[in-house]
């Protein structure tokens, strides 16, 4: 399924090797990978992405990356909502729902094995360099978000600042 952007343009944002991020003309948030690049006759780039979260096709044209959507410049940080593991995406071939091993061996040396049970945000943070920083955080059950208890023991993990996600106050770390 292919989803088209509004205006056939769409701010992209670079968050993590490999990974970007855009607004749908929904208005929501999603992470995705680049499959395949062209370019029109108007200069344009012309990307077809896959959504990193419900593994759809995405089609989009753009002039290149772009800086934070603007909302997100008034924020030293800000949590975008995805699901790595509480909610993977589907495979059509064999109906299971699992995140490829690199993915699932990146997130376990920091957190153990556990983190496959757990629901994660990711906050993007713009450094001066203009690179990106990555941190995650467990959502529990009374919706505040923590780091995984084992960041924060070894030393990955260090309290940084409130702020709210979906109307909630959630502590956030970095690491």
């Amino acid at each position: 399924m292919m989803n088209n952007y509004e205006c056939n343009s769409c701010p992209i944002t670079k968050f993590s090797a490999g990974m970007y991020c855009t607004k749908s003309i929904e208005g929501i948030y999603k992470r995705f990978k680049i499959l395949r690049t062209s370019v029109d006759t108007a200069g344009n780039n012309i990307l077809i992405m896959i959504d990193i979260d419900s593994g759809a096709r995405i089609w989009c044209g753009t002039r290149g990356l772009c800086p934070l959507p603007l909302q997100f410049r008034y924020y030293q940080q800000q949590a975008i909502s995805c699901r790595l593991f509480g909610l993977a995406p589907s495979s059509n071939d064999n109906q299971t729902t699992s995140w490829p091993e690199s993915v699932v061996n990146y997130f376990k040396q920091f957190c153990g094995p556990t983190v496959q049970a757990n629901v994660l945000n990711v906050c993007e943070k713009v450094t001066d360099d203009g690179s990106f920083t990555i941190s995650m955080y467990k959502i529990v059950e009374n919706r505040k978000i923590w780091a995984h208890e084992y960041l924060l023991s070894q030393n990955f993990a260090i309290g940084e600042q409130l702020i709210v996600v979906k109307d909630t106050p959630a502590k956030l770390y970095n690491f």
